[in-house]
This record gives structure tokens, sequence and C-alpha cells, in this order.
């Protein structure tokens, strides 16, 4: 289920059509301008045309008005953060809308995006202020399975088809689920690297750190149960494990506190590259030269792999996630997309060391 985004635009509407069946959101063509837009904490912008939510939050006209032939389409967007790779998928899903505006396609798109920060009475507001914009479909990031579900409760209230997109919320009544990454498969990936470095130095023995995301969040227990199962268990014992909250600067006070009780600690393991590279600069400011693995690929962890101080990351395809989410979310505001689930998870997830960072920091 994984059309490519250039075969869309490349082909008329018939050629769309035809390819519908390998794709996971069905979708015709047309023409139009794909103008850009604005939203808060550092995700790639330009104009708007009103506001659609708290904290900055901007709602967003891509479109020309001018293209008569065009059908509008209304999509809102509500994501659960900003940090390094949320900003990649939605800088992503930005330039896929452009693209498909300025393209022979159908529709043209409206779209609204909010930001709640990781905070679920933020994120009900927010969707309430989507609802408000009533638009054809709404994109909704989870931030706890069930703190999250109101805000997915009000959208169907309010009679709007919701897309649970990328994080699983305990709600059985949305149009459509997303999948993104196989979480397990990246924990996985983690533990892989840190066996071959093991099988490297046969007499060494590794204690980690583990820093999750926030509580709640399942995915993350996921990926740390992928390293944790995977992991040779003889050599590498967990001595810690603490929430924090997708937050750098708590992750690193946070290993500063475990250098301190326990000295033994030479590894940290985390579920994203934020904060694997702010338990890095604990380990810097320490002088120890331990292991660190992230995940995300994000620009600050690829470079600090290059420059020999971070061991790895597992590197998510968030333009993948960007063109395909897009889409479906275009399929099930139409009405052309039906199927319960979107799986993209087998294109996701890449191991990165030193091998071959330079390669992605290329890209």
């Amino acid at each position: 289920m994984k059309r490519r985004w250039r075969n869309l635009l490349a082909l008329g509407m018939a050629a769309a059509l035809a390819l519908s069946a390998a794709g996971c959101a069905s979708q015709g063509s047309g023409s139009g301008d794909g103008g850009n837009s604005s939203q808060n904490e550092g995700a790639n912008a330009g104009s708007g045309n009103a506001d659609a939510g708290n904290n900055g939050n901007d709602a967003k006209n891509s479109g020309d008005e001018g293209a008569g032939e065009k059908k509008p389409l209304k999509i809102g967007f509500a994501w659960r953060s900003l940090d390094e790779g949320a900003t990649q998928w939605w800088n992503g899903t930005e330039a896929a809308i452009a693209e498909y505006n300025a393209g022979d396609n159908p529709y043209e798109i409206e779209y609204f995006f909010v930001n709640s920060d990781q905070d679920v009475d933020q994120q009900i507001s927010d969707v309430e202020s989507l609802i408000v914009r009533e638009p054809d479909v709404i994109c909704l990031h989870a931030i706890d399975v069930d703190g999250s579900v109101p805000a997915f409760e009000a959208c169907t209230d309010a009679g709007i088809p919701v897309i649970i997109y990328g994080y699983p919320v305990n709600y059985d009544k949305a149009e459509c689920e997303f999948k993104t990454i196989d979480h397990y498969r990246a924990g996985q990936l983690q533990a892989e690297w840190m066996n071959s470095w093991l099988a490297e130095h046969p007499d060494e023995t590794v204690k980690v750190g583990y820093i999750l995301g926030l509580p709640g969040v399942t995915d993350m227990d996921v990926r740390m149960n992928g390293f944790l199962e995977n992991v040779d268990k003889d050599r590498v014992e967990v001595v810690a494990t603490k929430n924090c909250d997708f937050n750098a600067s708590l992750a690193q006070s946070t290993a500063e506190d475990w250098i301190q009780a326990f000295p033994e600690m030479n590894c940290i393991v985390a579920c994203n590259d934020e904060m694997a590279v702010g338990a890095l600069q604990a380990f810097k400011a320490s002088n120890i030269d331990g292991l660190v693995l992230g995940l995300d690929g994000g620009a600050s962890a690829l470079q600090e792999i290059a420059d020999g101080n971070m061991s790895a990351t597992v590197k998510f395809d968030f333009m993948v996630m960007a063109t395909e989410g897009l889409k479906l979310a275009i399929g099930v505001a139409t009405g052309e997309y039906t199927e319960p689930v979107c799986d993209v998870t087998g294109n996701s997830c890449v191991l990165i060391d030193q091998s071959n960072a330079a390669e992605y920091m290329a890209e």
C-alpha cells in the first residue's frame, strides 16, 4: 500500500485512479497554486489566512482562489509536538501539499495546523478550534492512549472524519489508522548495533541508562522492548530508566544525575534523538567515552555520529509519512479510501552509524 507521490503528480486523473489500489489513499488530478503557510515552533512556513488555535497555531490556505475548476478540500492537522522528527514530518507535509496544489489535481487543499506541545488539555482545545473550521478530515496525533480520546470523540461528534495519525489511541470510531513506524523494529535495530559492538569488544559489558519519552505513550515502551528483548542480556544491563518528556535539557540533567548515582553506567539508549543528544552532553562534560544510541535520524544526531561522539541512531523516513499521509487524508476526506488501516511501516526504519552517517547528512 505504498503509491509513490511522484506518480500522482506526474499523471493525470485517469492514471491516478488506475494507481489507487497501490497506494494508501485514492485520489485524482487537477491544477492549482500551492502556496506556503506558517505555524509555531520551527516548522517551515509562509502565509496563512487565519488563526486556527492557541499558542500561535495558524490556519493555512495554500491554494489559489482563482483556480475555478478545482474543488475545495479542507484538512486539519493536529500535531502532538514539533520535536526534530515531527518538524521533519510537518515540513514534508507542507511540501507535499504545495506540490499537490501546483499539479494537475482536482482539489485545492486548504489546511489548518495546531501543535499541542505534548499537552493533552491543550490538544483537546486545539482540536475544538479545528472543528470550528469545518474541515473535511482531521489528522490527529495522539499524545496519550487514553487522555487523547476526548479529542477524537469531539471530531466524531462533530461529524468530521478523524484519522489516528501515526500514534495509537484507545478509540475505535476513527475512520482509519495510519501506521507509520515499526516501533519494535526500531528498538531491535538499536539492539543489533549493540550486539555487533559487543562482538567487536569481547571483554566489555554495558550498563545502560534508558530514556523514555512521556508516560502513557505506549510506542515508547514498544521501542524499549524491541531493544531489551533482542540485546545480549548476559552482557547488557539496564541500571536506570526515566521519562524525559522528549526534552533534551531534561535528558541531560537526568544523565548528569545518573553519572553520580551509577558511576558504572557507560551507555545511554534513548527513544528519540533530541534526548540522546541531550544526554550525550552530560557524557561529554564528564569526559565519559560511552555509547549513546537514539532514534529519529535527526540532523543534530547525524552530526554527532559523523564526529564520532554518538554511536548510532535509527532514521525514520518522514517524507514517506508525509506524502502517503497526505494521500490518505485526501482519500478519507473524499470517501475514496475506506480501509480501516493504512500501513507504511515497511519503509520507515534504517540504522545509521559512523559507517553511513555522511550519506544521510547529504540528503
